[in-house]
């Protein structure tokens, strides 16, 4: 009798440590599912607004760099300057110059454009 009292409690054991393990196991793989269910949207929401981001950027850059107009001064092979109103010769003997111009509101936009396309990617 006491053998049977013996394996009767061994099996109430195992049977909770099976139960225990299962509960385990169950709350384990909710926690798994949970954790997909919130990261996948996090990462598609991120690469949908970064590849936002790259596109409105490079049709930004892309609009910008059609407007960029190089004119030559008259018949005297002088060229567009910069800011400093610094010269440069070129190999035949002729110095070329920029036009210094004050910067215009699509470029002081365009300037405050890359500031936050920076800041975005500090970030």
């Amino acid at each position: 009798m006491y053998i049977m009292v013996q394996c009767t409690a061994q099996l109430n054991n195992v049977s909770t440590s099976f139960e225990t393990i299962k509960n385990k196991f169950i709350g384990q793989t909710k926690h798994i599912h949970n954790l997909y269910n919130t990261t996948l949207p996090n990462i598609k929401n991120a690469f949908e607004e970064f590849s936002s981001f790259l596109k409105d950027t490079i049709d930004h850059i892309s609009s910008h760099s059609k407007k960029v107009d190089v004119s030559n001064y008259s018949g005297d092979n002088k060229s567009v300057s910069d800011d400093t109103g610094d010269g440069t010769s070129s190999s035949n003997g002729s110095t070329t110059y920029k036009k210094h111009t004050p910067q215009t509101s699509s470029e002081t936009s365009h300037n405050h454009y890359h500031q936050v396309i920076w800041n975005k990617l500090a970030h």
